[in-house]
């Protein structure tokens, strides 16, 4: 088909005027106009900007398909006490781990289902008398650690928490507009940390009336500065804004309000060509979360760079910045994950025509800079099958061979994509998981013979493999299961100890589980393997394991990952005395760290018990502040009404490796960073 012109930084800035409408525009395409009713339906523009392109108001609910979800699943916190004290390299596999845990574990679903009733489901007079609780007092109290006298390290966690929470059930609460007043002071206040906390808050509350005033913030203009009080926003603020926009779109099922956030966000791509990276990345990363519906167009009646227009259209425009040299390097990396994360239930035809284009940049190893090579080998990962269609065989050719690439990240990264394709059963030609044998040998030939670097990559590998089989109702061979304990049992490195037992518990292939027991005697002084090893244990609901998983509980009251991953652990293996436990030891620690690794252990725990304990302590002024923040922090987690923790929608699939300031394994006080 004929190229259309290329999107974002190689047009003009566009005119005044809103772009014009389509001839024959996609049902539900909005149309030129500035109504004065504010909110989703007619969000006013921005006075820097042009004129939007206004949705027909419409009533939020299902219309069409829903926002996908980060690819497979969501991650964990990347926060400095979210992991051990590991040697400080972002190349290790430990790293990739912790920004897709939740993608591959689904651990929110799996503590909870533990603690449901006997039934499987949860009573309808336990859910009522846990709303009430969260209405009456878990709110309430989080509200009031918003107010100014506050800490600041209490209000940032009180703000995601209550976030995390969600606005239905704020409003429920009649919390709605205490929230968005403390949240707009937060925002306005000259501490950079909680103005920036802020700004994600309001965007991941999922209130449709606050993306107007993100979007005014996201272009530095008039009312943006007058909404926050300031004489200018910086580029810091801009991309956090960004960022909320996008968690606002995956809160929202209002199909107008994305269409809105997508026009503002290429409008930021395409006027600002030499916008900061941090800026620029933020508005691409987000466009990949503001999934549009499908038109029903083929892929050669899409053109031009109108975004906005429907989920076709936007992967055209992110493709197309993948594709342009011009753009910067770090900016076409995560546009490349975006694009993946859009194509998830594409018409085959779609899936096909990008894809194509993804390999033929893929195979461009000359003109590919390297961080980009690396995300094309996530996104590819993402996208491709284990059928027997050309583009799926070339997806698979093409990450096999950079298996052998002279760059280490792209060669892991290759290694654990070419496992998740093949776990994927395909709808095309041959068998749907035709794939599935062959990558399994070339893996356990890696674990084999590979290199030491290599082998704990193909280890994951193949624990990626089993559990997607499982997923789909296929057995994972009992071979790999066999190869993977024997390599654990021969493993004297954490390194390799963590991810031989992380793939066993993936593969759910309980036959193994002694040797995993051994290696966590092995192993009782050195947290990096005890975490992954306990949290193993769980994965194979090894009841048994109880006993010796309490010890390095015990041991653990002042590691708080090792503490983290164990409590995570008991809790899948139904420990009913867990939360009580954890309760009386955080109510007795006067350790710093010990309260905080409880109070982080217990969000993850959940339950009412829990609850209560850090509501308590929640509200003890003579607590340290970064106590206090710990729980409510933990109270968002247990009320949570995601599937996932909210860093996960950036985090999963993403190449943390194209860093910029605000994103990405550097970054300090970024994104993934925040409580």
């Amino acid at each position: 088909m004929p190229s259309p012109p290329v999107g974002g930084p190689s047009v003009p800035a566009p005119p005044a005027p809103a772009p014009p409408a389509p001839t024959t525009p996609a049902p539900g395409t909005p149309s030129p106009g500035s109504p004065s009713t504010p909110g989703p339906s007619g969000p006013k523009t921005p006075k820097s900007g042009p004129a939007t392109p206004t949705p027909t108001p419409t009533t939020p609910g299902p219309a069409g398909p829903a926002t996908p979800a980060p690819p497979a699943s969501n991650g964990p916190r990347v926060t400095p006490d979210s992991a051990p004290e590991f040697p400080d390299d972002a190349e290790r596999w430990q790293e990739w781990w912790a920004h897709n845990e939740e993608r591959w574990l689904d651990l929110r679903t799996r503590v909870r289902s533990a603690q449901a009733s006997p039934e499987g489901r949860t009573t309808t007079h336990e859910r009522a008398a846990d709303a009430v609780f969260l209405s009456q007092h878990v709110i309430p109290a989080l509200i009031a650690s918003l107010a100014d006298d506050q800490p600041e390290a209490v209000r940032r966690e009180a703000l995601l928490a209550l976030a995390e929470i969600g606005a239905p059930e704020l409003r429920r609460a009649d919390a709605a507009d205490d929230f968005n007043r403390l949240a707009l002071q937060a925002a306005r206040s000259p501490r950079q940390a909680l103005a920036e906390s802020a700004l994600v808050a309001i965007g991941l509350a999922g209130g449709d009336e606050h993306v107007r005033k993100l979007v005014h913030v996201l272009h530095g203009c008039g009312d943006g500065t007058a909404w926050l009080e300031t004489g200018r926003i910086s580029d810091r603020q801009r991309a956090f804004a960004a960022y909320g926009l996008g968690l606002a779109s995956v809160q929202s099922e209002n199909h107008d309000l994305r269409r809105y956030v997508v026009h503002h966000l290429d409008m930021t791509l395409a006027r600002e060509l030499g916008a900061p990276d941090d800026v620029r990345t933020a508005c691409v990363q987000a466009m990949g979360l503001a999934a549009l519906p499908w038109c029903d167009r083929g892929t050669d009646e899409v053109g031009g760079r109108i975004p906005a227009e429907c989920r076709e259209s936007q992967l055209v425009f992110l493709t197309e910045l993948v594709e342009d040299r011009r753009e910067d390097r770090i900016v076409r990396a995560h546009a490349a994950t975006s694009v993946a994360r859009l194509l998830v239930g594409a018409p085959e035809a779609w899936r096909e025509e990008i894809g194509t284009r993804l390999c033929k940049q893929f195979e461009d190893r000359r003109d590919t800079p390297r961080e980009l090579r690396q995300s094309l080998a996530l996104a590819l990962g993402m996208t491709g099958d284990s059928d027997g269609d050309a583009l799926d065989k070339r997806v698979r050719r093409d990450l096999e061979k950079a298996i052998a690439s002279t760059d280490q990240p792209t060669r892991h990264f290759a290694t654990l994509a070419l496992a998740e394709t093949a776990a994927r059963p395909g709808i095309g030609a041959g068998e749907p998981l035709g794939a599935a044998a062959s990558v399994r040998r070339d893996m356990l030939s890696q674990l084999a013979r590979g290199k030491s670097t290599q082998r704990p990559w193909a280890g994951l590998a193949l624990g990626l493999l089993g559990s997607g089989l499982n997923e789909c109702g296929a057995l994972p061979s009992e071979d790999a299961s066999r190869a993977l304990a024997s390599r654990l049992g021969d493993a004297r490195s954490p390194e390799e100890v963590g991810a031989y037992a992380l793939a066993l518990g993936l593969r759910q292939d309980g036959q193994e589980r002694g040797a995993i027991e051994e290696k966590l005697a092995d192993f009782a002084g050195r947290d990096e393997a005890r975490g992954h090893l306990a949290l193993s244990l769980g994965l194979l609901g090894a009841r048994k394991a109880q006993e010796p998983l309490r010890t390095v509980e015990i041991d653990s009251s002042r590691r708080p990952w090792v503490l983290r991953q164990t409590s995570v652990a008991l809790a899948m293996l139904d420990d009913g005395e867990l939360p009580a436990r954890l309760s009386r030891e955080l109510s007795a620690t006067k350790s710093l760290p010990e309260g905080v690794g409880l109070a982080h252990s217990l969000g993850r725990v959940g339950g009412r018990a829990a609850a209560e304990t850090l509501l308590a302590r929640l509200q003890d002024p003579q607590l340290p502040d970064v106590a206090r923040g710990a729980c409510a922090g933990a109270l968002g987690e247990i009320h949570a009404r995601g599937r996932f923790p909210w860093q996960t929608h950036y985090a999963a699939g993403a190449n943390y490796l194209a860093g910029t300031r605000l994103f990405g394994a550097g970054s300090t006080d970024g994104l993934l960073a925040m409580p």
